[in-house]
């Protein structure tokens, strides 16, 4: 199962059972792979302390882009309207997306790099990073696997 800039539209409850439904329903060594914002990259940004992108560069990148929708050049900006464009629900840090995936039953989490997966077919995938350093700034990318045992 693979999932890009997905699982933030759900609330956290509905992340949940989206996560729990995954397990569900993936035969036994299944992978479930999902690519959604991360909060801390995010706050990284904010803060300026992002190893991959200054806070300016991120900003300048948001605000060409979303130029008729965002509401100023601001951090506080970039952070709010990342948080509420395009209908944005829940926010993952690290912790709380491995328990989410820990919780649903999911043996293994792996954190992996954008189009980066030891399964070919999760392999390449993501494509929501125009420039490159958005593929590691604030993009969080798991993989979990259903265990072998029935």
């Amino acid at each position: 199962i693979f999932t890009e800039q997905f699982i933030e539209h759900l609330s956290f409850k509905e992340g949940k059972y989206f996560t729990r439904e995954a397990h569900r329903v993936l035969k036994p060594g299944g992978v479930i792979r999902q690519a959604t914002p991360s909060l801390q990259g995010l706050i990284d940004v904010y803060e300026n302390q992002n190893e991959h992108v200054s806070q300016h560069a991120a900003i300048e990148r948001h605000v060409s882009n979303h130029e008729e929708i965002v509401s100023g050049d601001r951090a506080a900006h970039f952070l709010n309207d990342f948080f509420q464009l395009w209908g944005h629900k829940f926010i993952y840090d690290l912790e709380t997306l491995w328990l989410l995936h820990s919780e649903a039953g999911f043996d293994s989490l792996e954190w992996k790099e954008f189009g980066c997966s030891s399964h070919e077919p999760l392999s390449g995938r993501e494509r929501h990073a125009d420039l490159e350093w958005m593929e590691d700034a604030f993009c969080l990318i798991c993989e979990a696997s259903k265990s072998e045992e029935i």
